[in-house]
């Protein structure tokens, strides 16, 4: 709901005339997690300032800005990014000429339910299949942004029709709703949850299991172990299917030959009954018996299933072999079968029971909860798997071609140890298998931009995420754009994103995959800061008190090429000198009185982006002495010539002059011993007689006109080349030695001009 604030100042009456303080008119909206919010102030000046601090629910402040147009008017928004968590929020908003603060509240309220963000989770994974025992699954409702969200209508769903569900109707205060979930009928259901439209992405698995009850005494045959295991209602009076039908199968076989039997759903009249889709069970009289697995009939079987060659009769005499429905035990079918040894294979003998595990295979790690077991159990009816000291499964079936196969329930982060046992001869037993599952994702991630701090509208930034464990994929979201990172080793990404246009705070969500595909979500992985300055710095040198009638050097640095930088300093402009793209510099005079004179410098860059910094200069008495070391040169350049190299810099800055420079030199690798010292202060100068293609390391220190030697320069490296034999190497240009050459050039001509007027 939107609503609208309108604030006044206290009217102050002075009796000496009346002084009349208006405050700003607000109009402000309630807003939605992640969406701008828009603000408009009125009321105010023309082209006037006004600071907004925008106080979020975790008390942490952003600072934002406001300009009224011609009218009086500054609208704005507070950008959808600063406002992701639900809650109570302040503006405070402050003119530019008054001190007198208003403050506005409003609330944002959470996004719409996100399927991905929103959770279900069961307190009891495993429940008796006794239409008694519950598992309460709690599903919390989230927004894209981590909030919960109230008064959602929840629905859930389960893949069974035969489990009975009880949902509360809508998510509580704290975004929450609980799911009631029971059976009598054993298996696996999948909880599906509808929040609102939304269907969520993530399902809750629940495994109903065989309750324990008191059938031991129904006999020890094969029927009466079966059983013992099951848990049935009497079926409906509807049910069409009265009995099963067993056919394909002889009156007589031998032992140790694999059957194919057909089994047909009938109906009391001995009609198929073409749309059962019931699950049945085969049992034997023979407790060495090879026989199928539970089969679940489909529509496309039209009431007609063949197992080909899955049933085998190992001891002689009259056998019985019968099937069941599941959820009826009493609808059922069996066949009488005369078996004769028939030189078939009849005993099977102990060297030859052999049990296995294949799958999964020892050392292997997962990232689910439920596994599948399979593996060989030769010469046995039925195998017990267990989990370490748990027992998975009491009796599983052992088909006709020995081969068993077995789903877990969801089982526990960390290491197992499966393990098979012949229930028809327990000395046999597989090796053992462990595995490990790891749901579990990295732990630790850590996140820098490069380069780090504030950084310029629409320019590009490195992310490197990294993580305790190995990766195999991330993934950062920034300003809706998602970028996938490139790999740089096992635990490393990184990937280069462009800064948005606006300045402002970006927060950048991460997410990591480890090896497993477990993944790790992190919402503020970072905040990126775009900053439309320059990122300009001024320094005054020295720094700190100065001596009254002393000289300073202003310098200004910035991390983008500057075009100009011009400073005020006692109410009057100067501009700097270009030392380079990015540095100027210039010198003021301290005044005689003590004091601190502000020093204001503003500059200009390619864009036309202006940025302004300020410092004081201090004087007084006893104050640091002005001279002070030079600063070193920049921009040294080394270029080779015939047998010397020479050398060009950018003048040093101090604050009572250059007065020259020395250049030491060597070969690289070796300590700079050579030196030779230019009589002024020019900025090039060239080194003679070095030896062609050795490579030789230059540095250049300034000397100011107090003798006082600044820092030396970045060392560089040159190789001069092989002088030309009829070309000499010009003297100098800044030593003597081309004046007294040219005055011997001179002296020697006119005598040669004598000399032959005389011999004429």
């Amino acid at each position: 709901m939107k609503r609208l604030f309108f604030r006044l100042s206290l009217l102050s009456v002075l009796f000496l005339g009346s002084v009349f303080a208006a405050g700003p008119w607000v109009s402000l909206s309630d807003g939605v997690a992640g969406q701008d919010v828009p603000v408009r102030i009125s009321g105010l000046l023309e082209q006037e300032n006004v600071a907004l601090v925008l106080v979020r629910p975790d008390e942490s402040k952003i600072s934002l800005h406001a300009v009224a147009d011609d009218l009086g008017v500054a609208s704005t928004n507070v950008n959808g990014l600063h406002v992701r968590t639900a809650g109570e929020y302040e503006l405070l908003i402050r003119r530019e000429f008054s001190d007198y603060t208003v403050a506005e509240r409003f609330l944002v309220s959470p996004a719409s339910v996100s399927a991905y963000r929103s959770t279900s989770l069961a307190d009891i994974a495993s429940v008796a299949a006794d239409g008694e025992q519950v598992s309460r699954i709690r599903v919390q409702i989230k927004d894209a942004h981590g909030n919960l969200i109230s008064g959602v209508p929840v629905r859930a769903f389960s893949s069974r029709a035969e489990d009975l569900l009880v949902v509360s109707p809508q998510t509580n205060i704290g975004g929450e709703a609980v799911v009631k979930v029971s059976s009598h009928t054993p298996g696996v259901s999948s909880i599906s949850v509808l929040a609102g439209d939304v269907l969520l992405f993530e399902r809750t698995e629940l495994v109903f299991h065989l309750a324990k009850t008191g059938t031991k005494a129904m006999g020890a045959s094969g029927i009466g172990k079966y059983l013992q295991a099951q848990l049935f209602e009497d079926p409906e009076e509807s049910t069409p299917i009265a009995y099963f039908s067993l056919e394909d199968i002889g009156a007589e076989v031998v032992a140790g030959q694999n059957l194919t039997v057909r089994v047909g759903a009938k109906d009391a009249n001995g009609d198929i009954v073409t749309d059962y889709t019931g699950i049945v069970r085969f049992s034997s009289s023979d407790d060495r018996a090879v026989l199928p697995n539970d089969y679940t009939f489909v529509t496309e079987d039209q009431g007609w299933h063949t197992f080909y060659l899955s049933v085998m009769l190992q001891t002689p005499g009259m056998q019985t072999v019968a099937v069941h429905d599941l959820d009826d035990f009493r609808i059922s079918g069996e066949r009488n079968v005369t078996v004769s040894d028939g030189g078939g294979v009849v005993p099977i003998p102990d060297d030859q029971i052999t049990v296995s595990i294949d799958i999964p295979i020892n050392g292997a790690t997962f990232s689910t909860s439920r596994i599948t077991i399979s593996g060989t159990a030769l010469g046995c009816s039925l195998i017990q798997l267990k989990d370490g000291p748990i027992e998975l499964i009491a009796e599983l079936p052992v088909d006709a071609s020995g081969t068993y196969v077995y789903q877990t329930p969801g089982l526990a982060d960390g290491m197992h140890l499966f393990q098979a046992t012949c229930v028809d001869d327990p000395t046999k037993v597989s090796e053992l298998v462990q595995i490990t599952i790891d749901r579990s994702p990295p732990q630790v991630m850590s996140a820098e931009f490069l380069p780090a701090g504030p950084i310029l509208p629409g320019t590009e930034v490195t992310l490197k995420v990294g993580a305790s464990d190995e990766l195999s994929a991330v993934s950062c979201t920034m300003y809706g754009q998602i970028y996938d990172l490139a790999i740089e080793d096992s635990r490393n990404f990184s990937g280069t994103l462009r800064a948005p246009a606006t300045p402002g705070e970006y927060p950048v969500e991460c997410t990591l995959a480890d090896l497993l595909g477990n993944k790790m979500t992190e919402p503020n992985a970072g905040v990126l800061v775009v900053d439309a300055s320059l990122g300009m710095s001024m320094e005054l040198i020295p720094s700190g008190e100065v001596a009254p009638l002393s000289k300073s050097t202003v310098r200004v640095s910035s991390i983008n090429e500057l075009v100009s930088v011009n400073c005020v300093y006692l109410e009057q402009p100067f501009a700097l000198i270009r030392q380079d793209a990015l540095n100027f510099s210039g010198k003021i005079n301290a005044l005689a009185e003590e004091g601190e004179y502000p020093v204001t410098c503003t500059g200009l860059d390619t864009e036309g982006n202006q940025s302004t910094d300020t410092d004081s200069l201090i004087v007084a008495i006893g104050g640091a002495d002005a001279n002070i070391a030079p600063l070193p040169i920049s921009n040294l350049q080394a270029v080779a010539g015939d047998g010397k190299v020479t050398l060009m810099w950018s003048p040093a800055i101090d604050d009572d002059g250059v007065k020259n420079y020395r250049i030491n030199f060597g070969t690289c690798g070796e300590e700079l011993m050579e030196e030779n010292v230019i009589p002024d202060a020019r900025t090039q100068w060239y080194i003679d007689g070095l030896t062609p293609g050795v490579e030789q390391c230059f540095q250049v220190t300034p000397i100011d006109n107090s003798g006082i030697e600044g820092p030396g320069s970045t060392i560089i490296s040159a190789s001069a080349i092989a002088e030309e034999a009829d070309h000499p190497a010009p003297p100098k240009t800044g030593g003597a030695t081309s004046w007294w050459f040219a005055i011997f050039s001179i002296i020697a001509g006119l005598g040669a001009v004598i000399v032959l007027r005389r011999r004429a």
